[in-house]
């Protein structure tokens, strides 16, 4: 058996458990895996291999972890759960707003209590609201394309 052919099998290996850990670490010993392998098929001493093995990793790492972490930054935001979910959502009133009653919207089958963004405002039903926030379980809506 050449020494290329198990930095090979080492590399296939790290490769593998890359895709599965997700470990920027395994896949800088990988690439160190397959420069050492070159090493190997051009000649290359044991240690001079070695070196290579060490040198890539730690280039990689160096290289490598800046850029999938702002790879990973751009893709990933907070994701919005329970009524912050809520805001910027769309919705039809169901029963009218007015300054002694609240109204009534419908999201996604769900009926809720509304108050208007602004309290001088009545809305009437039938109208499409965006909501813009929230007080307790009581959506705060301003009829949509109201800036």
């Amino acid at each position: 058996m050449h020494l290329w052919s198990l930095w090979l099998i080492i590399a296939v290996i790290f490769f593998i458990v890359e895709l599965f850990s997700q470990s920027v670490w395994s896949l800088c010993v990988a690439l160190g895996a397959l420069a050492a392998m070159t090493g190997a098929m051009l000649d290359l001493n044991v240690v001079l291999q070695g070196a290579l093995l060490v040198g890539v990793c730690i280039l990689g790492y160096i290289g490598l972890l800046p850029w999938l972490k702002k790879f990973y930054q751009g893709k990933s935001r907070p994701i919005a759960t329970g009524m912050d979910a809520l805001i910027g959502r769309k919705a039809i009133t169901t029963e009218p707003s007015t300054n002694v009653n609240p109204g009534r919207a419908k999201i996604d089958g769900d009926n809720w209590q509304i108050r208007p963004e602004d309290s001088s405002l009545k809305i009437p039903a039938g109208t499409e609201v965006t909501v813009v926030g929230y007080d307790s379980i009581i959506l705060i809506v301003k009829p949509t394309g109201r800036d």
